[in-house]
């Protein structure tokens, strides 16, 4: 049984919310432990996913990028390995989605795909632009975008 989880600003975020920020998106790369957290992780909506045993097994973050157009972007989506294919990161996706637009006012979203990670956001309901580039020390991304006033997945 896994329970969802929300929060807005990190005070009230466990210490597992950032272990696997860590473990999935900067350990691979050899990244130092301290760069899964972002300067602006107080102003960001949270998402995160416990299983049984309360333990924090997906997470996601949302901040806004643009107040007048009501634009996010969505960030740092990571799923523990033991836990991937079992509908978490959509879920997590889905919840930031949705809270966003409820407590932030936003009407779209914007985001960086990691290349194996392009395929998941489009069955999301995800476009992908022309946008394509190299993250210094991380690696090729692609540009996505969604209006959150439509849901592609009805």
């Amino acid at each position: 049984m896994y329970s969802t989880h929300s929060t807005l600003g990190e005070k009230t975020l466990p210490p597992a919310y950032f272990s696997v920020r860590y473990e999935v998106l900067r350990a691979p790369l050899g990244k130092a432990l301290g760069t899964e957290r972002l300067k602006d992780d107080n102003d960001a909506l949270h998402v995160w996913i416990t299983d049984e045993k309360d333990a924090v097994v997906s997470v996601g973050r949302a901040h806004t990028t643009d107040a007048e157009v009501a634009l996010v972007q969505i960030r740092m989506m990571a799923t523990h390995s033991q836990h991937v294919g079992k509908g978490l990161g959509r879920q997590v996706l889905t919840a930031l989605e949705k809270l966003a637009s409820q407590e932030m006012g936003a009407r779209q979203g914007w985001l960086n795909a990691r290349d194996n990670a392009v395929a998941f956001y489009a069955r999301c309901g995800w476009a992908t632009t022309n946008e394509r580039f190299v993250i210094d020390g991380i690696g090729p991304h692609t540009r996505m975008t969604r209006d959150f006033t439509i849901d592609p997945r009805t």
